[in-house]
């Protein structure tokens, strides 16, 4: 990163704003429907829907917004949507009915619906192509390191017994957000980042998402991102902390020592898992990050066996988010830079969005997922279906290497 950092200096600006929004996303992203349930006292299918909520408006945002960051530049886009987050965050504070929660959090997943693709594309925009992996590993280390310590001082803060604890961290998340636009605006205000992708000749042949769905290894490649986030990140959101506090009877901080040492693992092994992979074929890495999701999962299903001490089954759970984490290291920089390698310059937008795309699909189908499975009151319903379809996961993307083009898939030089 220290690299990263001296080539390209307007990496500083954007890392360090997202480093500050990742903290405050840490204080809350356990406890999303944990909040709703158990503080708010909203039905578990009600929060599912709110979840659901976000994940569709999400999907449809994400769509819109990649469009626009071809046409105004991914700069303009961040920045709203930024604004647009720190809104929502601030808005759950004082949601009280299931109506309340579905808008804001329909809210919420516009604004992460925009922001997400045009901060990946923000990223290729900036960065050479031969330091992107690095650039991809760093942002997403910073965030998890962000993610880490926010879940950590937020288990050990928030209350079940106290709304006002979650009310301050949410309003913390809001905040969060606003400095990371303030310090992205006044760093790369200037830049070039600020112009679109597609000018005069290249935006006059641009035919939108219709050239980007005729790339076959893409599409492939979109349907195996697919089932990864829906077997994998949509249910560590949405069902592990449910799970955790519902059947194995653990308390918040527990899932706050979790997440933390989810995060801890990444930015522990993020540098070093990107210096071993940097060369290596990006489809191998993605399975083998699938792989260790299955695996995960299958440690999280052992904290609920019979006759284990409920010390153990918490460090079970915090041991399945680590190995979780290691997946992820796996997993992150390797999709963000084979998507960029993929999309030609005028249509990095629209590929930016699509990929981020998956998130708002997952988003309508997992959470329900989640809570209808756990709500059958056999967590074995819920741990089988996702430790099977990671596995099937890790063995269509190891497939997936023999559609993507050798350039985009094999960086070594």
């Amino acid at each position: 990163m220290i690299r990263l950092l001296r080539d390209v200096p307007t990496t500083r600006w954007l890392l360090g704003g997202m480093a500050m929004s990742s903290l405050g996303t840490g204080l809350t992203l356990p406890f999303l429907v944990v909040y709703l349930h158990a503080v708010r006292r909203i039905s578990l299918p009600e929060a599912g829907l709110a979840l659901a909520a976000a994940g569709l408006v999400g999907l449809l945002a994400s769509l819109s917004g990649g469009a626009w960051v071809d046409r105004i530049g991914p700069v303009w886009m961040v920045l709203f949507g930024l604004l647009l987050e720190a809104a929502g965050a601030a808005a759950l504070a004082g949601v009280t009915t299931a109506p309340e929660a579905i808008v804001v959090a329909a809210a919420i997943g516009a604004a992460e619906g925009v922001t997400w693709p045009a901060l990946s594309s923000l990223v290729a925009m900036v960065v050479p192509e031969k330091l992107r992996s690095r650039a991809f590993a760093s942002q997403f280390m910073l965030m998890n390191l962000g993610i880490g310590v926010g879940g950590l001082i937020s288990g050990s803060f928030v209350s079940l017994q106290h709304a006002s604890t979650f009310q301050v961290v949410y309003l913390a998340d809001g905040v969060s957000f606003l400095l990371f636009g303030t310090v992205l605006w006044r760093g790369l205000r200037h830049l070039r980042g600020v112009a679109p992708f597609a000018t005069g000749e290249d935006a006059a042949t641009d035919v939108g998402y219709r050239a980007v769905l005729r790339d076959r290894p893409f599409a492939l490649y979109l349907l195996c991102s697919l089932a990864f986030v829906l077997f994998g990140y949509s249910q560590l959101e949405a069902g592990f902390s449910l799970f955790a506090i519902e059947f194995v009877r653990v308390g918040p901080r527990v899932v706050g020592l979790a997440f933390a040492a989810n995060g801890l693992v990444i930015v522990a092994l993020q540098a070093a898992v990107t210096k071993a992979t940097e060369w290596r074929l990006r489809t191998r890495s993605l399975a083998l990050g699938a792989l260790l999701v299955a695996i995960s999962w299958g440690i999280v299903g052992l904290a609920d066996f019979p006759g284990l001490t409920l010390g153990f089954s918490a460090a079970l759970l915090v041991v399945a988010a680590a190995v979780f984490g290691l997946g992820e290291t796996l997993v992150s920089p390797a999709a963000s830079t084979l998507v960029n390698a993929l999309a030609p310059d005028r249509l990095r937008g629209r590929y930016n969005a699509l990929a981020a795309s998956v998130w708002g699909v997952t988003g309508i189908v997992g959470p329900p997922l989640a809570t209808f499975l756990l709500a059958l009151g056999d967590p074995a319903l819920w741990i089988g279906p996702l430790v099977a379809g990671s596995l099937l996961t890790a063995g269509g993307t190891l497939g997936l290497g023999w559609a993507i083009p050798a350039g985009a898939n094999d960086p070594s030089p």
